[in-house]
């Protein structure tokens, strides 16, 4: 994610890292931008108060906040970072239409996020109500699309971790926040242990206009001059 920074020419005045947990990538977001006002928001008051007393940098900004109902005034936000939230949210439309609203017209919207894959060896183990929401990247670039983002741009990585014993998959799968209720797993005699990752990658635009139609039939219109970017 940080990584992919390297791609824009974007000098942001408002930062803001949604789902910050103890706010390591904020800090780093800050000392690669020093001018800007950062933001860390998180729906974990004792994530922020943990980042709070162990940080190095300079006072950031921190509210304890939900994604779908942000304090922030509309288009009010240069970069929005949002690294791995989407797969612990619920309704992911209504997050990008909130994301929308904040975000200013020349806005950067990074995020990433689980794609199908994720778990494959386990989907017979695991059941769909303890793992984290996964979503395919080409439904995301349509969502996105929808609600007016521009120039959306969508990758996926693969990643496979190795493990010689099953109670040390486990533990790190439940302490990570990849599954939840392991105790009444009952794991096979066969399994493979190792897990897949499928890890989508992704950024748009804020879009300076709301010019678009939806027909009847579910079709978006979008105006040719909203196809080129300046």
């Amino acid at each position: 994610m940080l990584a992919r920074l390297d791609w824009m020419t974007l000098q942001p005045h408002r930062i803001v890292d949604i789902g910050c947990g103890i706010a390591e990538t904020t800090a780093q977001l800050q000392t690669r931008y020093p001018q800007a006002d950062v933001i860390a928001i998180d729906i974990a008051e004792p994530m922020l108060q943990h980042a709070k007393q162990h940080s190095l940098q300079k006072p950031l900004t921190y509210l304890c906040a939900d994604t779908m109902s942000l304090p922030l005034k509309d288009q009010s936000v240069d970069l929005l970072f949002a690294n791995f939230l989407l797969p612990w949210c619920e309704d992911i439309l209504s997050v990008l239409q909130e994301w929308h609203r904040v975000l200013r017209p020349e806005g950067l919207l990074m995020f990433s996020m689980l794609g199908p894959d994720t778990l494959q060896e386990w989907r017979e183990v695991f059941s769909e109500q303890i793992i984290p929401r996964v979503i395919d990247m080409h439904d995301v670039g349509d969502l996105l699309m929808r609600e007016g983002f521009a120039d959306p741009v969508l990758e996926v990585d693969y990643y496979t971790t190795t493990y010689r014993e099953v109670n040390r998959l486990l533990y790190e799968l439940e302490a990570s926040g990849m599954t939840t209720s392991l105790t009444n797993v009952t794991m096979p005699s066969n399994a493979l242990l190792s897990v897949t990752y499928e890890i989508v990658y992704a950024h748009a635009f804020g879009s300076d206009t709301n010019k678009k139609e939806i027909s009847s039939s579910n079709e978006i219109k979008i105006p040719l001059s909203q196809l080129r970017r300046k």
